[in-house]
């Protein structure tokens, strides 16, 4: 196998590792969500253009997560 092939090969299983992990320890909260989750407990008032950056969302798309997450009380606004 190729070098850049088995690079790719060795970053996939991580990747794949790494996200059934992420499934077992924290089955109810997506990435985008702990992301947001992160940059609110690092910068508790942080603006929601910093948020879009922190879950790489657009404004639409974190509204909704961030509406979801508030019915759940994982935040507040």
């Amino acid at each position: 196998m190729a070098l850049r092939n088995k690079a790719f090969h060795q970053l996939r299983q991580l990747f794949q590792q790494h996200t059934a992990r992420w499934q077992h320890e924290l089955p109810d909260l997506t990435k985008p969500q702990y992301a947001v989750m992160r940059a609110i407990a690092d910068k508790p008032g942080i603006e929601q253009v910093a948020l879009m950056e922190a879950a790489v969302s657009t404004k639409a798309t974190l509204a909704e997560m961030l509406a979801r997450m508030e019915n759940r009380g994982l935040v507040r606004r």
